[in-house]
């Protein structure tokens, strides 16, 4: 398989998995504004994990001098807010930052793609 080749089934395969990820993002927040903490709790996990999957994902397309227009750094920044919000155990700001930053920004990333392949 060519560099191109792998490189656009990398993308079908973004293409597929970053709407489900901005929608378990929702599920997530209104999960917590329904003080359902431990189903939460588990798709926060599962979250975490595909985020971590399409960053890695996203930067081997980059890595192979395919040009996207993504910045995964800033995904960062929400996550370090997550783990505060959970070392704190402050719902409302894990539930906002899942409704308000990752789920816009899993929805831009996918914007961001089709228009770069």
């Amino acid at each position: 398989m060519s560099h191109n080749e792998l490189v656009l089934e990398t993308i079908e395969s973004l293409e597929e998995y970053l709407p489900k990820v901005a929608n378990e993002a929702i599920i997530i927040a209104e999960l917590l504004r329904k003080d359902k903490e431990s189903e939460a709790m588990d798709r926060i996990q599962k979250v975490i994990s595909a985020i971590e999957w399409v960053v890695s994902a996203i930067n081997g397309i980059k890595g192979v001098d395919f040009p996207l227009n993504i910045d995964t750094y800033e995904i960062n920044e929400y996550l370090f807010e997550i783990q505060d919000g959970l070392h704190f155990n402050d719902t409302v700001l894990i539930a906002d930052i899942f409704e308000y930053e990752i789920n816009p920004a899993m929805l831009k990333w996918l914007e961001r793609l089709e228009k770069d392949k």
